[in-house]
């Protein structure tokens, strides 16, 4: 990069970080290109975050091919463990690794607030929102992996939505759960 500044600044009990990058397109890698060649979009999602969230992450840019290939070759990785990893994606998912990456779409969206309830590790509260492309598949390929995984599920209503438990207990606000609110995939430990 040639130059690049940034800022901090606070909207009512919101505080907002953006930055500046000045860059040479031509010496981009072609995944980090794309993302800084992807037009702004006003993120709207924050009003709907309950208060007592520490941390708040969105972005329009998420590419999990991108992430994965950034990850693998700023780490040292080999190349047999690269290919180790593509096909374990390959055979836990039984699909190529084209159609697995193909079903996220590029909006991802992480919050985590303190914890709730006693526990005797005190972990944060996580929620992970991903755009689905293609929700059917994607639930297909959910459902695999989790059976492939002896992971037993169950649902129950949460109003209008359906909400999927995963693990043992009986009690929903202790353990892992997910659900689709339309093409948003939402995964939250609790």
């Amino acid at each position: 990069y040639l130059y690049s500044g940034g800022h901090i600044h606070r909207d009512a009990n919101v505080i907002f970080s953006e930055g500046t990058l000045k860059t040479n397109p031509k010496k981009l890698q072609p995944s980090l290109k794309r993302i800084l060649e992807t037009k702004p979009e006003k993120n709207n999602s924050y009003l709907k975050i309950p208060e007592n969230v520490l941390i708040y992450y969105w972005v329009n840019t998420f590419k999990l091919k991108d992430i994965l290939d950034y990850l693998v070759s700023y780490s040292g990785v080999s190349e047999k463990d690269t290919n180790l990893l593509e096909s374990s994606i390959s055979n836990l998912t039984e699909m190529s690794n084209e159609k697995f990456y193909s079903l996220f779409g590029e909006k991802l969206e992480v919050l985590v607030r303190k914890g709730t309830g006693k526990q005797l590790l005190p972990l944060p509260d996580l929620a992970i929102k991903v755009t689905i492309i293609n929700k059917e598949e994607f639930q297909k390929m959910l459902g695999l992996l989790l059976r492939k995984n002896g992971v037993k599920t169950h649902s129950q209503k949460y109003g209008k939505k359906t909400i999927t438990v995963y693990g043992e207990s009986g009690q929903i606000n202790l353990q892992p759960a997910y659900l689709f609110i339309d093409n948003t995939f939402i995964l939250a430990t609790n």
